[in-house]
């Protein structure tokens, strides 16, 4: 078994290069992106029971 314990603040390596960013603070924006059903030639597989 592994076991992850989270430090209280964020950690890199090396400390001397990288700053670590809150999250929180980062705004993602996502624009223009349609949804729509894959064409009819999409396989699908179906299962039945009987």
């Amino acid at each position: 078994v592994i076991v992850a314990v989270p430090s209280a603040t964020e950690v890199t390596s090396p400390a001397a290069e990288i700053v670590a960013t809150d999250s929180s603070d980062i705004v993602h924006v996502t624009v223009g992106i349609a949804m729509t059903l894959p064409p009819a030639s999409t396989p699908v597989a179906t299962i039945v029971v009987v």
